[in-house]
């Protein structure tokens, strides 16, 4: 994509890639909620622990790629408008 659209411009795709992994993020943590909700009253045989809980990590994923975008996002449109490089790579 580098060669397609030039250096200035590739920024907007990989913001877009990043907003789109967001929204993805996001619904991992609405429905994973959901599902955990349902299946909090069950509990797992062997270790007698909410099954809710397997289904947490749903959650914190969701969690983890959303805050993941956020600083992509700032770290990009920072050196996009500010002109900020990285030093030393």
């Amino acid at each position: 994509i580098d060669k397609l659209v030039g250096p200035k411009n590739v920024i907007w795709f990989q913001l877009f890639c990043a907003l789109v992994t967001a929204a993805f993020g996001v619904i991992m943590v609405v429905y994973g909620r959901q599902i955990c909700a349902i299946t909090s009253m069950s509990k797992l045989t062997g270790t007698k622990i909410p099954t809710s809980w397997l289904y947490g990590s749903a959650v914190f994923g969701g969690c983890c790629m959303v805050f993941n975008c956020i600083v992509f996002a700032v770290e990009a449109l920072t050196k996009r408008f500010l002109g900020k490089e990285e030093e030393g790579k």
